[in-house]
C-alpha cells in the first residue's frame, strides 16, 4: 500500500513543529531596538487556522501579531518594530 505524505500515518518535515519553525527562523530578518537584537520572522504552523502569524524574537521576550503588512520585510527597522506592539 503507498504512503501518503503528510498524513497522519506518516507525517512529513512540514508537519514536525521544531522543523517548520527552524526553517522560518533561518528566513527571518534581524532588527535592532531600544539596545535589543531582535529575529523577525512570518511563522505558519500546519495545524494552526489562524493563518500566519509574525513573531518577533529577542533573548528573553517573544511576541507573536497576526496582522501584519504582506511587505512586513521592505518595511524600516522602526516601522517594523512598531508593529510588535499591535499583538
Amino acid at each position: 500500500m503507498p504512503s501518503e505524505s503528510g498524513s497522519a500515518m506518516n507525517p512529513s518535515a512540514d508537519d514536525d513543529p521544531e522543523m517548520v519553525i527552524r526553517a522560518s527562523r533561518a528566513g527571518g530578518r534581524w532588527v535592532r531596538s531600544l539596545g535589543d537584537d531582535w529575529l523577525v520572522y512570518e511563522l505558519l504552523m500546519p495545524y494552526d487556522r489562524r493563518g500566519p502569524t509574525l513573531v518577533f524574537e529577542s533573548e528573553n521576550i517573544v511576541r507573536r501579531v497576526r496582522t501584519y503588512p504582506p511587505n512586513w520585510r521592505d518595511l524600516p527597522d522602526l516601522e517594523l518594530f512598531a508593529l510588535s506592539w499591535h499583538t
